[in-house]
């Protein structure tokens, strides 16, 4: 029964919320970088999410943008549909 549900569920793309992502994004960059920034700074249109903070900070991101991005595929699984593909 259990698989019968799996099945089901693995037929639709569920995506998490934007305030989820947000906060997964947050979280992630102040575990990499030791940086704390709001959700306010984080705009996520489609798979993207762009960076609106200071630009030491953004390019700071950059350069840890694998590590980041790692971060947030363990966070939500990694079987699970990639929430965020990339951060610019």
């Amino acid at each position: 029964m259990l698989q019968n549900i799996q099945k089901l569920l693995e037929r639709f793309n569920f995506e998490p919320p934007e305030g989820t992502r947000k906060k997964a994004i947050v979280d992630a960059i102040s575990n990499v970088m030791g940086v704390t920034i709001s959700s306010k700074q984080i705009r996520i249109q489609g798979n993207y999410a762009y960076i609106e903070a200071s630009s030491v900070i953004r390019s700071e991101v950059m350069l840890r943008k694998g590590e980041i991005l790692r971060q947030l595929r363990n966070s939500f699984g990694e079987g699970a549909r990639n929430p965020v593909i990339d951060i610019r």
